[in-house]
C-alpha cells in the first residue's frame, strides 16, 4: 500500500481512538491514557543505550502503578510531588544497597526517569479533566485541538516558508518560521475555544495557546536528540506511518507540567 494512503489511514485512526476515547467517558480517557503511558515507557527505554529488557519491564510495571493509582479521587499535586522525592529516595537507597556490578546507575536512572517524562504528565493531564470536580472532556480535548493545531501550523509553514533552522544540529528540518506558524495557529484556535464551555478566564486561552505551541515544540526537539543519540528516525513502529508513540505526544509531554500549573491557578 501507498506510504502516504498508509499514513493518512493511520492518522485518521488515531484521531478517530483519541477523540472517541476522550469524549466518551472517564473510564474510557483512563485505559487510552494508560496504554499511552505503557507504550511510551517502553519506546523510552528503548531509545536508550543497554537498558535491559528486564528494566524496560519494571518501568512498564510502575507506569501502571502509577497512573492507576493517581487516576483515583483523591489524588492532587502535593501526591504527585510525594511520589517523585519517594522514587528519588528510592533510587538513592537502590544505589547504595545494590553491588556496584550489580547496578547501572545509568539504566535504573532512565527507568525512573521515563515515570517522570512520560508518566506523570498524563497524570495531570487526566487530573485536568476534573479541575471542575467531576469529569469534563472538553478539557483535556481542548488541550489536544491546540496541541494538534500548533502542529499542523507549524508543519505549513516549516514547509512552504521555512527558511531559517532552528536548531539543525538537532533537527535540521524544524524553522524559525514554523514555530512562528505553530504559535498563530493555536492562537487561531484558542479564539474559537473562547466559547467552547471551558470556564476560564478568556485572555487565559491565549496563554495557554502559546504555552502548548512553544513547549510542545521544545519536546520535539527533546525527542529529537534523543532519536539522534540513538541513531534511529522514529521512536518506535506502533503507528505506521507516523511511527512510535512518543513521536504523536512529545509535545504533550514537556507542555502538560506547565499548562497544569498555569490552569490550577487560572481557574
Amino acid at each position: 500500500m501507498n506510504d502516504v494512503i498508509v499514513r493518512a489511514l493511520t492518522g485518521v485512526v488515531f484521531l478517530l481512538v483519541m477523540i472517541s476515547g476522550i469524549v466518551f467517558n472517564s473510564t474510557s480517557c483512563f485505559w487510552l491514557f494508560l496504554v499511552i503511558v505503557i507504550i511510551g515507557n517502553w519506546e523510552y527505554s528503548s531509545l536508550q543505550e543497554k537498558v535491559s529488557e528486564f528494566k524496560k519491564s519494571i518501568g512498564v510495571a510502575l507506569s501502571i502503578l502509577l497512573f492507576s493509582a493517581f487516576s483515583l479521587e483523591g489524588f492532587q499535586l502535593a501526591d504527585l510531588a510525594l511520589v517523585a522525592v519517594i522514587m528519588f529516595t528510592s533510587f538513592c537507597i537502590l544505589s547504595v544497597l545494590l553491588p556496584k556490578e550489580r547496578l547501572r546507575l545509568n539504566d535504573w536512572a532512565h527507568v525512573i526517569f521515563s515515570q517522570v517524562y512520560v508518566t506523570m504528565p498524563f497524570i495531570m493531564l487526566y487530573l485536568l479533566a476534573f479541575i471542575s470536580g467531576y469529569y469534563e472532556y472538553k478539557v483535556v480535548l481542548s488541550f489536544f485541538i491546540l496541541l494538534w493545531l500548533s502542529d499542523t501550523g507549524a508543519y505549513i509553514f516549516g514547509k512552504y516558508l521555512g527558511r531559517h533552522k532552528l536548531l539543525p544540529k538537532v533537527s535540521p528540518k524544524k524553522t524559525w518560521e514554523g514555530l512562528a506558524g505553530g504559535v498563530f495557529s493555536a492562537l487561531i484556535g484558542a479564539f474559537f475555544l473562547l466559547n467552547f464551555g471551558f470556564e476560564i478566564p478568556g485572555l487565559s486561552w491565549y496563554v495557554l495557546a502559546l504555552l502548548v505551541s512553544i513547549l510542545g515544540a521544545m519536546g520535539d526537539l527533546f525527542e529529537s536528540q534523543m532519536k539522534r543519540n540513538k541513531g534511529v528516525k522514529d521512536s518506535g513502529s506502533f503507528m505506521p506511518g507516523h511511527g512510535g508513540i512518543l513521536d504523536r505526544f512529545d509535545g504533550v509531554l514537556l507542555s502538560v507540567p506547565v499548562i497544569f500549573a498555569v490552569v490550577k491557578i487560572m481557574s
